[in-house]
């Protein structure tokens, strides 16, 4: 099913010169965007925003993370599916709870550079760009607003380099 910003999403790509995905290229069947947050900032945050979640104490941080699933299905024109769930996971035992459901967006091709890049957009939630390097796709830029969403105070928040 491709919702209606999905297909806005899709012609702007487009418009841009997105090319067309060949199965040859090496797009990642999913990818994880994640910042680390602070575990204290984010049990002061969830406790007013989301009471439902119960945020563990300890020393170790937290992490903040879509993971974002494409899909070939609905392809055109260098613009792919992506699905996108926001996790928070706790970085000391690996488990995971899902923020909400999964939202629909696009994966754009681009190949104009030295390096092939993916430019993932999930209308309001999530935009990114990897970079494919040494066999490896790296987050190069990436913004979300769930970390406001999530109630945590204003400031920088680093996001992951691995993919």
């Amino acid at each position: 099913m491709t919702t209606l910003s999905s297909q806005r999403a899709a012609q702007t790509a487009t418009t841009r010169g997105a090319v067309e995905v060949s199965r040859a290229e090496p797009v990642p069947a999913m990818a994880r965007v994640a910042w680390t947050v602070s575990r204290l900032a984010l049990r002061t945050a969830v406790a007013a925003s989301r009471p439902e979640i119960r945020v563990a104490p300890g020393r170790s941080p937290a992490r903040l993370e879509w993971r974002v699933e494409c899909s070939s299905e609905g392809a055109t024109r260098g613009v792919l599916i992506a699905r996108a769930t926001a996790w928070l996971v706790d970085d000391s035992t690996g488990d995971g709870i899902a923020l909400g459901p999964a939202r629909e967006g696009v994966w754009l091709w681009d190949r104009e550079g030295e390096e092939p890049l993916l430019h993932v957009e999930i209308v309001g939630a999530m935009i990114c760009t990897l970079a494919r390097r040494d066999g490896a796709w790296r987050t190069l830029y990436a913004t979300t607003p769930l970390l406001s969403e999530l109630g945590l105070a204003g400031g920088r928040y680093d996001v992951s380099p691995t993919a």
